[in-house]
């Protein structure tokens, strides 16, 4: 029977405690990875498709309220300004940074709801900021009196905002209804096309070219 040296199982249980160790550590290790993954990809998906719609809507409700003050207020008289929100008046008769500054600070607030709420609160809220700031931007648009086509613009900004919607959330945030086909799905593709782009070019034509 060999002899076995002193020591040399103790050093084999530390061998194979220390190998333990590193197995459980790169475990942890790979669940971080996969956890922060995971999380970002996420966020990218909250981003993109329920966040950033509403910040370039508020952008150009924002951009509509700046560039539509008088000349009087841009040369200094901030108490001029053209403004129906009583509080954003008050903003603006301060200075147009404290508005930006009032504004930026809604968006990160409105940002971090959408990112940390469930998803149907956080769909809610994307739409509210979302069609607040398509209302306040066509207030500009029809009733400011300072574009020519108001109606017009305000109708491809219908358009557009309905798009933009659609796009983000379908592919932004891959969202996709459980079972949907369209009408006329079994009719040959040429009709059924034919037919949509009929409907579309009256709808067209009584929305925007009846005048």
């Amino acid at each position: 029977m060999p002899r076995r040296e002193p020591g040399a199982g103790a050093n084999r249980r530390e061998a194979l405690q220390f190998r333990i160790r590193g197995l459980r550590l790169e475990s942890a290790v790979a669940h971080l990875w996969t956890l922060g993954a995971s999380t970002m990809r996420t966020f990218q998906r909250r981003f993109l498709g329920l966040c950033l719609l509403p910040i370039l809507m508020m952008c150009l409700d924002d951009g509509f309220t700046l560039l539509q003050q008088p000349a009087v207020y841009w040369s200094g008289d901030y108490s001029k300004a053209q403004e129906g929100d009583a509080w954003f008046y008050h903003l603006m008769a301060i200075h147009p940074a404290a508005f930006i500054s009032w504004r930026a600070a809604t968006a990160l607030v409105s940002v971090a709801m959408i990112l940390f709420m469930p998803q149907t609160l956080a769909l809610i809220i994307s739409f509210a900021y979302t069609l607040g700031h398509f209302v306040g931007a066509s207030t500009w648009l029809l009733y400011g009196g300072y574009f020519r086509y108001g109606h017009k613009m305000f109708a491809g900004l219908c358009l557009l905002t309905a798009v933009l919607m659609a796009v983000a959330i379908r592919w932004g945030w891959r969202a996709e209804p459980q079972s949907d086909s369209p009408v006329g799905v079994r009719w040959h593709i040429g009709l059924r096309w034919a037919l949509i782009l009929l409907l579309s070019v009256t709808a067209a034509w009584m929305n925007l070219w009846k005048e």
